[in-house]
């Protein structure tokens, strides 16, 4: 998957690439950048990766809680 990702378009394989740090090592660091990956992907108009984002911003996962 993450492979057809990033021969498709580098939005999506950015959204997978956040959802993996929160994945594999979720400690603060990971989840500031997997944050950093989603706003990126977001702002890209990624469906998923504003998803994503938002309940990021709910829980205050890597960003302040709003």
């Amino acid at each position: 998957m993450i492979c057809s990702a990033l021969n498709s378009s580098s939005v999506d394989a950015t959204h997978l690439l956040g959802g993996s740090k929160l994945r594999l090592d979720y400690n603060r660091r990971s989840r500031e950048l997997a944050a950093r990956n989603f706003e990126q992907a977001a702002l890209a108009n990624h469906a998923d990766a504003q998803r994503n984002l938002g309940l990021m911003y709910m829980n205050g996962l890597g960003v302040t809680q709003d």
